[in-house]
């Protein structure tokens, strides 16, 4: 893979990303386009590495940039993800509709350890509301949805683990992340 960087850009062709909560693309080409006659700008052109066929064009002065695009996570810093998400300081909120722009803020804006956090905590709360015969409000179904589909894309992208397995290692490893260490509930 050649990795071009262009201009002092953040990122460069060849890199593989995180996209918002899209999942991992590859930075095909960095190029000037003139969209609908606003006027030439430079845009990142993302493929992504799951979907066929999805293509994004992401201005590289489009505001707030490193919250819509980050370097997809290394082998070695997985370790420490888990070690992060387990001490994130990030806490559960009771009320559901502040809950709701938490989690949307951190599914937004979050790292990868905050992601983890939010999927640990979800499950957990998802296994303690079951039991009760309850089920998940719409947002956190969501939020859960969202933040499972970016690691578990970016986790087994990095690792080589099959997308169909990579939950199971997910899993295995948040043993030790259980209520108390990722969030209590309650």
């Amino acid at each position: 893979m050649e990795k071009t960087k262009t201009g002092g850009l953040g990122h460069g062709i060849g890199e593989f990303v995180v996209y918002r909560n899209s999942g991992i693309y590859r930075i095909s080409d960095i190029r000037q386009e003139n969209f609908c006659g606003i006027g030439e700008r430079t845009y990142y052109v993302m493929h992504s590495v799951y979907e066929t066929g999805s293509i994004v064009y992401l201005p590289i002065d489009a505001e707030d940039l490193e919250t819509k695009i980050r370097s997809v996570t290394k082998p070695e810093e997985i370790d420490g993800i888990f070690d992060l998400a387990q001490n994130s300081g990030n806490v559960w909120v009771e009320d559901v509709k502040e809950r709701a722009e938490y989690f949307d803020e951190l599914l937004t804006r979050g790292g990868t350890a905050d992601l983890l956090w939010l999927h640990c905590v979800l499950t957990n709360y998802k296994r303690e509301i079951e039991g009760q015969r309850r089920k998940l409000y719409a947002n956190d179904a969501k939020v859960l949805a969202a933040a499972e589909k970016i690691i578990a894309e970016e986790f087994s992208f990095v690792l080589g683990i099959d997308r169909s397995e990579i939950m199971s290692y997910i899993s295995d490893r948040m043993e030790n992340l259980q209520t108390r260490k990722c969030g209590e509930n309650g």
